[in-house]
């Protein structure tokens, strides 16, 4: 359960202009917006793996400052670098190979690495927790990702949660405790990048969902790419999440208006956890901004 959300996680999103998270725990980026590496300092050098969700610029200019910081700034030139993304997306190849011509000297290995949704892959330094790529709805014709990071843990099995402690205790005498608990994959965080309300199923129950609001009102939809905040946050209902953050809100909304709108459509919506806004470098509370 997240308990402190800035302890963990802080980064930058303004709709068509930029937008990366650091995901402190596990040193992972998601997403690689303009100003990262700015923004990141000496947090450059902590970050071991970059998850792109799709090649748009606003999730990708970040990175040749970021690329280049890392071998030029003080601190640990030598530790590589992995970058995920959706494969097939050409401009992600575009900066590949931009990159490629302007940074030929590098102290460290950069890899590159192409997923297909449903590709799963070991968190660095982790035995036990892993990513796990979906789908995403946003560039029609195109493969776009978001990334669950993924724990697993053990539980009482279902039929045993009534039990007392006697008879939890005689059970354990006479069969063992494994046969009172059964495995389960908790989601911790689930990054769904840009798109349409993403589908329940692909992360439901996770401890935080990272999610895109662009739009405020309905009517302000153009093209079907986008989530308005009333379809992002029926997602997050529908999908069981522990807490919510809202990023990539359109630049043509005040702090104050998508606050008020926001609280006010989690409670119509029976939205029960914690609910927050990343706007542009504020990540705040809904119903707390001002505190």
């Amino acid at each position: 359960m997240v308990t402190d959300l800035k302890s963990i996680l802080f980064g930058f999103s303004r709709a068509m202009y930029s937008q990366w998270f650091f995901y402190k725990p596990d040193n992972l980026l998601f997403d690689a917006g303009e100003g990262l590496a700015t923004y990141l300092g000496n947090n450059v050098f902590a970050t071991e793996r970059v998850l792109l969700s799709h090649g748009h610029i606003d999730h990708l200019s970040g990175l040749p400052v970021f690329v280049h910081a890392r071998a030029k700034a003080r601190g640990d030139n030598e530790k590589p670098l992995e970058i995920f993304y959706p494969e097939g997306d050409g401009q992600v190849e575009a900066m590949r190979t931009y990159l490629r011509a302007m940074t030929q000297r590098l102290r460290y290995d950069l890899h590159w690495l192409p997923l297909e949704a449903g590709a799963e892959f070991p968190v660095t330094g982790s035995t036990q927790r892993f990513v796990q790529t979906f789908p995403t709805r946003h560039a029609p014709g195109r493969l776009t990702l978001g990334y669950n990071i993924v724990e697993p843990r053990r539980r009482l099995r279902a039929e045993f949660r009534e039990w007392n402690q006697t008879q939890i205790r005689e059970y354990v005498q006479q069969h063992g405790r494994e046969a009172l608990t059964e495995t389960y994959e908790q989601k911790l965080v689930s990054y769904c990048g840009d798109g349409l309300p993403i589908e329940a199923e692909l992360v439901r129950g996770t401890e935080l969902l990272i999610h895109e609001a662009t739009l405020m009102e309905p009517e302000d939809v153009k093209h079907p790419v986008h989530s308005t905040l009333e379809g992002a946050i029926e997602a997050a209902v529908a999908a069981e999440a522990k807490c919510v953050v809202l990023t990539h809100v359109s630049s043509r909304y005040r702090a104050g208006d998508i606050d008020s709108a926001a609280l006010k459509l989690a409670e119509a919506l029976g939205l029960e956890c914690p609910l927050w806004v990343q706007h542009f470098n504020r990540l705040w509370r809904v119903g707390e901004r001002n505190a």
